[in-house]
C-alpha cells in the first residue's frame, strides 16, 4: 500500500470551547458543536504529552465535494484537529486527478496534513466479479480502517496522539436513501435503521442534518468544493434513488423525507423489542439433543411467525431467505421432507414432532454444536479437547491452579457458560471483548492488530456461549468469562492443530 502523506507546517487549531448553556442560536456550528459534546464528548477529552494539553485527532474521509468539506470546515472552526484522507479510485480520469488536487490545495490552505492513497478500482473490481460501487466501498474501509489500525500515520507530527476514529459526512438524506435501499434489497428489521452514529471507529456528526443546512453553511462561509460528475448518472442505484424514486415520491408525499426520518428512529427502537422478544422464544424453542438442533413443529405452528423463527434459527447455518417458505412447508409435511443449504453443509429434516439440523459433510462444515458431556470435538482446523477442572476453594492461586498463557489453551469459568456451545468460523462483524480490555472490539480489527495475513484469518475459528464469543481459538479468550478469585469450575479447553501436527509429521 503506497500512501501519500503530505505534511504541513504546524497546525494551529482554535481551542475548543464548550457551548454556553444559554445559547440558542440555531446556526448548523452550533448544532454541530451540540452534536460532538452530546454524541462524542469523548472526542473532546484532552491529552498530554510533553507536558501539553491537546485533543487526539480524527481522521476524516474526505473527496472535495461539499458534504465533506462542510464537515472539515466545522471541525477546523470547532477546534478539533483532523487529518483529511482522499481515496483516488482513478474511475473518472482528469477529474479523479482534479479532485486529488482541489483536495491537496484546500488542505495546505488550512494547513491540514492530508494523506492520499490511488486505487485501480477497475481493475479490481474485475479481479474480485464485485461491481464498481462495492469495491470502491470496500477499497476505502479497508483502507481506513489500516490506518486506524496500524503506525501508517506515524510521520505526522501534528498532533503528538495518533487517531483512534474517522468521521465522514453522511448527512440525513443519506441516511434515508441508504434506509429504502436496505428496504429493497431486503435486509430485514436490521437494515431499517439506516447508518449508526457510531459503528466502531466510524462516527457519522451530520447524520441528523440536513442537505440544504449543508448547502447554506458553505455559502455562508464562502467555501469551494468540487462537483462529482457521476452523482448524475442514474446507472448507480443509489443515484437513481437519489434523482428520480424521491423526487416523484416526494411529489405524492411532500412529508416522506420527515416521516422516514421519524421511521429510522422508530426502527431502532422496534429492533431493541424484536430481539428481546426472540430470545423469549428462543428459550421455549431451541433444544439441542445428540448435539442437534431441534426445532418444536407445534410451537412453530402455534406461533404464528413461523417464518422468521425459523431464519433467525437458520440463518447462522448457511440457509438463504429465499428458502425459508420451502422449510416452513415442511411444518405440514410427511416425516422425511427436508432441504439442504446451498453450500450442501446442513440439512433441515422433518422427523415427527422436529424439525431436526444435521450436519452432512463434516469437511464442509462451518458449525459445529458442542454438548456438556464431550470430551473432544474434532473439526476442520484441529481438535478441542475439554477438561472440567473442579476446585471448591476457589481462588486463582488454589492448590492445582496454574494460570495458562498459552494461546492454545482457553481457562474458562464454567458457571458462565450455557450448552451447548457453539464452534464456527469468524465472520465480519464478529466482536469480543479480549483479556484485559473493558471494551468490545471487532474481530476484524483484532486480527489486523495481531498482523495475521489473509490466509491465517482463513482458519480462525469462535468458540460462544448463546450468542457470545467466548473464545477466538488460538488467539485470545473474551474477558468476560475468564476465571477470577471467585470461579469454582474451570473449564479448560486446549487446541490441536491441524497444521501444527502436520508439519511436525
Amino acid at each position: 500500500m503506497s500512501i501519500r502523506i503530505f505534511l504541513m507546517s504546524q497546525n494551529n487549531f482554535p481551542p475548543y470551547t464548550r457551548l454556553d448553556s444559554k445559547e440558542i442560536q440555531p446556526g448548523l456550528f452550533t448544532r454541530f458543536k451540540r452534536v460532538l459534546e452530546q454524541q462524542f464528548p469523548f472526542l473532546l477529552e484532552t491529552r498530554s504529552k510533553t507536558g501539553q494539553q491537546t485533543l487526539r485527532p480524527v481522521l476524516l474521509a474526505i473527496s472535495g465535494g461539499l458534504d465533506s468539506m462542510v464537515l472539515g470546515r466545522l471541525l477546523f472552526n470547532a477546534g478539533i484537529p483532523a487529518i483529511w484522507v482522499h481515496c483516488n479510485f482513478r474511475l473518472r480520469e482528469k477529474e479523479s486527478d482534479r479532485d486529488e488536487a482541489f483536495v491537496r490545495a484546500e488542505a495546505k490552505a488550512l494547513d491540514i496534513p492530508l494523506v492520499v492513497e490511488s486505487f485501480d478500482t477497475a481493475t479490481l473490481a474485475g479481479e474480485w466479479k464485485m461491481s464498481i460501487e462495492e469495491t470502491a466501498r470496500k477499497l476505502r474501509y479497508d483502507f481506513f480502517q489500516h490506518l486506524i489500525s496500524s503506525k501508517a500515520l506515524a510521520a505526522l507530527t501534528m498532533p503528538d496522539f495518533g487517531p483512534k476514529y474517522l468521521m465522514t459526512a453522511h448527512h440525513a438524506q443519506d441516511n434515508i436513501e441508504t434506509l429504502l435501499l436496505n428496504f429493497f434489497r431486503g435486509t430485514g428489521i436490521s437494515g431499517m435503521h439506516g447508518m449508526p452514529q457510531i459503528n466502531d471507529y466510524i462516527l457519522r456528526p451530520l447524520l441528523n442534518i440536513r442537505k440544504q443546512d449543508l448547502i447554506e453553511y458553505a455559502h455562508q462561509q464562502s467555501l469551494r468544493w468540487v462537483e462529482d460528475s457521476t452523482n448524475q448518472f442514474t446507472d448507480y442505484t443509489r443515484n437513481y434513488l437519489r434523482h428520480d424514486i424521491l423526487p416523484a415520491l416526494k411529489k405524492q408525499y411532500p412529508a416522506i423525507e420527515d416521516n422516514l426520518l421519524d421511521n429510522i428512529q422508530r426502527f431502532r427502537q422496534a429492533e431493541i423489542l424484536y430481539y428481546k422478544g426472540l430470545d423469549h422464544y428462543k428459550r421455549r424453542l431451541f433444544n439441542f439433543m445428540n448435539g442437534r438442533l431441534h426445532l418444536s413443529v407445534l410451537l412453530l405452528q402455534k406461533s404464528g411467525i413461523a417464518a422468521t423463527l425459523l431464519w433467525e434459527a437458520l440463518k447462522s447455518y448457511g440457509f438463504t431467505s429465499r428458502q425459508i417458505p420451502e422449510i416452513e412447508k415442511l411444518l405440514y409435511s410427511d416425516s422425511g421432507a427436508y432441504q439442504d443449504n446451498p453450500g450442501g453443509t446442513f440439512r433441515i429434516l422433518r422427523n415427527r414432532a422436529h424439525l431436526i439440523l444435521t450436519p452432512l459433510n463434516a469437511e464442509k462444515t462451518t458449525v459445529v454444536l458442542i454438548e456438556k458431556a464431550d470430551a473432544a470435538i474434532d473439526f476442520p482446523e484441529g481438535r478441542l479437547v475439554f477438561k472440567l477442572q473442579n476446585d471448591a476453594s476457589g481462588g486463582k492461586e488454589a492448590p492445582g491452579r496454574k494460570i495458562v498463557t498459552d494461546p492454545t489453551t482457553a481457562q474458562l469459568d464454567r458457571e458462565l457458560l450455557e450448552f451447548p456451545l457453539l464452534l464456527r468460523k469468524w465472520k465480519p462483524g464478529d466482536y469480543f471483548y479480549p483479556l484485559g480490555m473493558r471494551k468490545k472490539k471487532k474481530i476484524a480489527r483484532f486480527l489486523i492488530d495481531q498482523k495475521l495475513g489473509l490466509h491465517e484469518k482463513e482458519h480462525i475459528w469462535v468458540l460462544e456461549s448463546r450468542q457470545k464469543i467466548i473464545w477466538l481459538i488460538g488467539q485470545r479468550i473474551d474477558d468476560r468469562f475468564k476465571i477470577t478469585d471467585k470461579t469454582k469450575n474451570i473449564l479448560k479447553v486446549h487446541f490441536e492443530d491441524n497444521r501444527l501436527t502436520k508439519a511436525k509429521g
